[in-house]
């Protein structure tokens, strides 16, 4: 039951951050356009908005829910 609950919230959580990197990269203050010309900062905070993107990031969040839950379950069974 407890690791049913965490798994949710970690979701929610990722889930938000991912929304969050997306719905920066609509702003255009002065050091969001400095990170975005950084070589490693450029490949989080990208030039454009896409919302196939968020749409990746939430199958990406249910594929790796379904993965762990699955390797979870494997584990406690061994034990």
């Amino acid at each position: 039951m407890e690791v049913t609950i965490f798994f949710c919230s970690a979701i929610k959580l990722r889930t938000l951050f991912c929304f969050g990197i997306e719905c920066l990269q609509l702003v255009d203050c002065p050091l969001l356009i400095s990170w975005r010309n950084h070589a490693i900062l450029s490949l989080v905070f990208k030039q454009g908005f896409l919302c196939l993107d968020l749409m990746a990031y939430f199958v990406g969040k249910i594929l790796a829910f379904l993965i762990d839950g699955k390797i979870l379950s494997f584990i406690l069974k061994q034990k």
